[in-house]
């Protein structure tokens, strides 16, 4: 895990054209696999700063979301790796780190982590992203099918 942290301050310290920093809303529904079994919907608030290096961009976040029906929340790390294909369109690859708890109960957190693809959408100072995100469990190695849609706006 160390060395994943050291190789994004790497890249975080390439030099890059511009810096985008964007605000995020969406919402993500936990499946279980290979059950299939729905978990919940978490609808989320974050912000992002996007790092354009080359023919990539480099998009780390961090997000709150929080499942209405579940009554667990969390705290969400990612970075989209963002190649774009076409002047609106980009393709993705999505990797994740999930925490996740009922109330404060802190020492009862789980974790996850996980990668998957997905596609974006550019219009202006807006984005819509649709990923597939698989994610395994850290403590039991359960895993789940984690789709979701987020709505980006840039400063």
């Amino acid at each position: 895990m160390k060395s994943f942290f050291v190789a994004a301050l790497l890249l975080v310290a390439v030099p890059v054209s511009a810096q985008e920093v964007a605000a995020n809303v969406g919402a993500i529904e936990v499946v279980t696999v290979p059950e299939t079994a729905h978990v919940g919907v978490y609808p989320y608030a974050g912000i992002s700063l996007a790092l354009p290096v080359g023919q990539f961009t480099f998009v780390p976040g961090v997000s709150v979301e929080w499942s209405p029906e579940l009554k667990r929340w969390g705290f969400v790390g990612t970075l989209t790796i963002d190649r774009k294909v076409s002047a609106r369109v980009g393709i993705d690859l999505n990797l994740g780190f999930i925490h996740d708890q009922t109330g404060l109960n802190w020492g009862e957190a789980v974790y996850f982590a996980g990668a998957g693809p997905g596609c974006t959408v550019f219009l202006g100072d807006w984005s819509m992203s649709l990923s597939a995100v698989f994610f395994r469990e850290l403590d039991t190695l359960a895993w789940a099918l984690v789709p979701g849609f987020n709505m980006g706006y840039t400063f």
